[in-house]
């Protein structure tokens, strides 16, 4: 269940498209923030963002943990929590190494429009991707996206 909406019963595909706008937004308020030297969007932003990114990272778990056969799922989940890791991870220490050259703001802000950059490439590869291969890879796990045999993610 993700705080944009009330789930029952199933992935919803707009959750990707509506968490990265939301998260989008969110990093935008917060860029706001730091550039008016406002504390209250600052704390606004990272609440939407946060917001944001929950309805995305369940929706990208509702739709990709179906696709595996029940007994490889683990391993699914465990390659795609090392993949978020260092996705996470890498970019972050890059950006900590580079506030002595740049300076705290113009670092947050670089990392910022590259957040909401790659979170609208995304919003607009699922609204315009093809997701057939998915579906036809969840019928043969015998687990239809959406039915009652879906992980509880």
């Amino acid at each position: 269940m993700t705080v944009s909406r009330v789930q029952v019963g199933g992935a919803d595909p707009y959750d990707v498209v509506i968490g990265t706008g939301v998260l989008s937004l969110g990093v935008a308020l917060s860029l706001f923030g730091i550039e008016q030297r406002a504390i209250g969007a600052l704390l606004a932003g990272t609440i939407v963002a946060g917001t944001g990114f929950g309805a995305n990272f369940s929706g990208t778990l509702r739709t990709l943990l179906p696709t595996a056969h029940p007994d490889q799922r683990a391993g699914l989940l465990s390659t795609f929590y090392v993949e978020c890791y260092l996705a996470f991870s890498l970019p972050t220490i890059a950006a900590g190494l580079a506030v002595p050259a740049l300076g705290l703001a113009p670092t947050a802000y670089v990392y910022g429009v590259a957040v909401i950059l790659l979170a609208l490439a995304s919003m607009i590869a699922s609204l315009f991707g093809n997701d057939k291969d998915v579906k036809a890879q969840a019928a043969k796990t015998d687990v239809q996206p959406g039915s009652a045999k879906q992980c509880p993610c």
